[in-house]
């Protein structure tokens, strides 16, 4: 008891004090006292100390710092889905461009290549030097038709006068075609001889379906037709049944046959270059071309 009464004045001498008081003596009482108080100031201390030694907390609001650099948006991502959007455009609209272009390119070559194949049509009655018309080179071909009971005849020239050939001399009516071969593009134009109406219809566009040797061919009278031959060695056979002029002529230049009456025959003729031939028939009956 004495060592527990010794630890209880040691370290908690203001409970002793309290405890032991009416039992101590006069300078007991006084000294007991003391250590008291500066046990409990010691204790007081420490106890403030502690305290003070506490993080202490500010009434200052607490703000969250934010990490501009990590939430802002990457600029340059930004500018390259940009630079991109602004090429996609671009050639969106380059697109566009050239498909109009390209789009008013074919009409109008479209439009360009439907006017040509439209044919010229001149018109007119007895003897008459027609109008002017532009042909390009190359060749045209006459439909010509006429009504009456007298001479009917064509003369192809050019505007000066020259380049003169004659296509058709016939009498009474006429129903044909002609070919004239046209040596440089210019005006042209008919001296035409006739009793009656008369209507010409001028093309210089090759028909859009050609047959190909070897084939045959038939018709009836003045006629042009259209082949194409290969590059070879080949064989035509003629054959008509008329009471007048037989001439076959292959592209305006070769002449393949120049005959009267009815008629059977062959003739061979290099062909220099492959594609499409015209042949021009001069006839007043039924033939037949047969090509191999």
């Amino acid at each position: 008891m004495s060592f527990l009464r010794f630890l209880g004045w040691l370290f908690v001498p203001y409970v002793m004090i309290f405890v032991r008081w009416k039992k101590l003596k006069g300078l007991g009482k006084t000294l007991g006292g003391i250590w008291a108080v500066i046990a409990l100031l010691m204790v007081i201390g420490n106890m403030a100390g502690s305290k003070d030694q506490q993080p202490s907390q500010s009434s200052a609001p607490v703000t969250a710092t934010i990490d501009t650099k990590a939430q802002a948006p990457d600029e340059n991502k930004l500018k390259a889905e940009a630079d991109a959007k602004a090429k996609a455009e671009a050639d969106a609209k380059a697109k566009a461009e050239a498909d109009a272009k390209a789009k008013a390119e074919a009409e109008a070559k479209a439009k360009a290549e439907e006017e040509a194949r439209k044919p010229i049509v001149v018109s007119g009655k007895g003897n008459t030097a027609t109008d002017p018309f532009t042909l390009k080179a190359g060749f045209v071909v006459v439909d010509g038709s006429h009504t009456g009971n007298s001479n009917f005849a064509l003369q192809f020239m050019d505007s000066s006068g020259g380049t003169k050939k004659l296509l058709v001399n016939e009498i009474g009516n006429y129903k044909g075609k002609t070919l004239a071969l046209i040596p440089k593009s210019g005006d042209y134009l008919f001296n035409v001889s006739a009793d009656g109406k008369w209507n010409l219809s001028l093309s210089q566009v090759i028909p859009s379906e050609v047959p190909n040797a070897p084939t045959s061919l038939k018709g009836s009278g003045d006629d042009v037709v259209f082949v194409n031959l290969q590059k070879k060695l080949t064989k035509f056979t003629f054959n008509h049944s008329g009471s007048s002029n037989f001439v076959v002529m292959l592209n305006g230049r070769n002449l393949l046959v120049n005959e009267i009456g009815n008629y059977e025959g062959s003739k061979a003729q290099s062909i220099n270059d492959a594609g499409p031939y015209a042949i021009s028939v001069q006839a007043d009956g039924d033939w037949s071309i047969d090509i191999n």
